[in-house]
């Protein structure tokens, strides 16, 4: 019944970013720092990311071994592809792998997730934005055996479109997941993440294309120059 509980907060945090997203999708295109090279509709993104991951009360050990901690931080390493159909609102495919270890027998272990998600961001050059999904955390090492666990994630962070072809971003997720010791328990597993984006599908900037030079009688004194792009 929690899981319910946040996944329908999570998803009116993410209708509600989309529709304040929508609002403010300027229509008219502006020069200011804030609105160059902001997000539009078809607009695709593939990157990598890479943080920390903070594992809690684990459930991810096979049914046949006994109970073990994994440390409580281990790295994080992944690969992320959205689109975008509109400048507001995009769904994401993702996967990760975060090797760790368990805390007594100090056994390698290594957890892969694979997840998808709505993601909504307001459509600016510097874009907060909201995430909810679901997917799987996969745990496999010789100490814990092999599990599969459904998780429930959340979460929100900011981008930063550097230029025209690349983006900053933040993640901060939660993952709501099956806890050890507690029937139909549940706890989170969170993580922080930073990643960089390549930007795809993006259209020609007017800005940028010459006159033909049959219309420079009419389009213009300087016209016929190649006009000069937005400064990055």
């Amino acid at each position: 019944m929690r899981d319910v509980s946040i996944a329908a907060l999570a998803l009116c945090l993410v209708f509600a970013s989309a529709s304040t997203g929508r609002a403010a999708t300027p229509h008219a295109r502006g020069e200011g720092w804030l609105l160059r090279h902001r997000p539009s509709a078809g607009l695709a993104e593939l990157g990598l990311h890479a943080g920390a991951f903070f594992p809690r009360n684990h459930e991810l050990y096979g049914p046949r071994v006994a109970y073990e901690p994994l440390r409580s931080a281990g790295p994080e390493l992944g690969l992320r592809f959205a689109y975008y159909p509109l400048a507001f609102l995009g769904l994401e495919l993702e996967s990760a792998v975060m090797p760790t270890r368990t805390t007594i027998t100090d056994s390698p272990a290594t957890v892969v997730a694979a997840r998808g998600h709505l993601i909504a961001q307001l459509p600016y050059r510097l874009a907060p934005f909201v995430l909810v999904g679901y997917g799987a955390l996969i745990q496999s090492s010789r100490r814990l055996g092999n599990d599969l666990d459904s998780a429930l994630h959340y979460g929100g962070g900011l981008k930063l479109f550097v230029t025209r072809w690349v983006a900053l971003r933040l993640d901060f997720r939660a993952n709501a997941t099956g806890q050890h010791g507690t029937t139909a328990g549940r706890t989170q597993h969170l993580e922080a993440l930073i990643g960089v984006s390549v930007t795809l599908g993006r259209r020609a900037d007017p800005r940028n294309q010459a006159v033909p030079q049959d219309r420079c009688q009419t389009a213009g004194p300087n016209a016929c120059a190649r006009r000069k792009g937005p400064r990055p």
